[in-house]
């Protein structure tokens, strides 16, 4: 297969009803941009058929170079993991195999990838809320000016949606995401920046991201089954704050995003049977951590002062919380 200007991977698990959409916005993008970019449908092992309705569609349009990666089931990291392996694109695009691209916007994105010099690209996506029919779009036009060359990193956390890395950060660098694990997302936008040393903002509507499918991740039943890994995922951050502490910008990148991590992981602990020791186990590698944690919310001290008096008041405090929680619960949803 030849070098190319992009590689789309699009991670796949258990998505024979979705998997096409995304597909087919590939295939209505001009002929004449189809050779500039290529999509690796990675198939995480799936039980069902989404390798065969992928390889079906591929098998419809000639001129667009894609094709089905089959593996062993290994969770979100393995396929991002395995698409920098095999990614032929001078840049790397995840595009996740519920979600899919707006053809027009996309062809100004590679218009753009020709000519720009930068180690990563920032762009717009657009929510699409399923289950009550509304579209929220997200965009970076009151924070960065478009097109501009900006030299160093974001100084926030710009969403694996909006997020395109030269391939070479990933691959030179030896990037890889937690396996068997979900919500890497986050360390997809965080473990590349210390490689990266200049970056720009173009605002094309390109990702549209699918929720309210019941099975995904950020579901809170989904969360609550796997609250363990979240746990992985943010003392993953923790490892990675200790290593890049020294450098300021990054620094203030990783605080921030560690201040959500930890709060939604106090939350998760909370809502599940095994609270006191997941929060133990979490407490304790924040303390062993760079880390300077200061809970913000009124929730997150009751809970880590339950901690640090070594639960000696848990029989006042578990109640209270485990209601709170509940309620908090209620209110995230989807």
């Amino acid at each position: 297969m030849k070098d190319c200007l992009l590689t789309i991977v699009m991670p796949s698990y258990n998505i024979q009803d979705y998997v096409s959409k995304g597909l087919e916005s590939f295939q209505q993008v001009q002929s004449d941009y189809k050779n500039k970019f290529e999509v690796l449908v990675v198939n995480d092992g799936s039980t069902d058929d989404t390798a065969k309705v992928a390889e079906e569609i591929l098998a419809q349009d000639s001129l667009l170079d894609g094709r089905v990666i089959t593996k062993e089931n290994g969770g979100h990291g393995s396929t991002i993991n395995r698409g920098i392996q095999e990614a032929k694109g001078k840049f790397f695009k995840v595009i996740d195999g519920d979600d899919w691209v707006i053809p027009s916007e996309f062809e100004k994105f590679l218009d753009t990838l020709e000519t720009v010099d930068v180690d990563m690209v920032i762009t717009d996506f657009t929510e699409q809320h399923v289950y009550n029919n509304t579209t929220v779009r997200n965009d970076f036009v009151d924070k960065y000016e478009i097109g501009k060359k900006y030299m160093g990193i974001p100084d926030v956390r710009i969403p694996m949606h909006s997020v395109t890395y030269k391939t070479s950060i990933l691959s030179e660098n030896k990037i890889r995401l937690s396996e068997k694990t979900f919500y890497v997302d986050i360390q997809y936008t965080l473990f590349p920046l210390e490689y990266v040393h200049s970056f720009s903002y173009w605002n094309y509507d390109i990702y549209q991201y699918y929720i309210g499918r019941p099975e995904q991740s950020m579901n809170i039943e989904s969360m609550k089954r796997n609250v363990r890994h979240h746990l992985t995922v943010t003392n993953s951050v923790l490892d990675y704050f200790t290593k890049i502490e020294s450098d300021p910008v990054l620094n203030r990148v990783v605080s921030e995003t560690l201040v959500y991590l930890i709060s939604l992981q106090v939350d998760l602990s909370w809502m599940v049977n095994d609270s006191e020791a997941l929060l133990k186990e979490l407490y304790s590698k924040i303390e062993k951590s760079a880390y300077d944690y200061i809970p913000r919310k009124k929730f997150d001290r009751l809970s880590y002062l339950n901690y640090k008096t070594k639960f000696a008041i848990a029989l006042i405090l578990n109640p209270i919380l485990k209601k709170y929680s509940k309620k908090k619960e209620k209110e995230r949803g989807v």
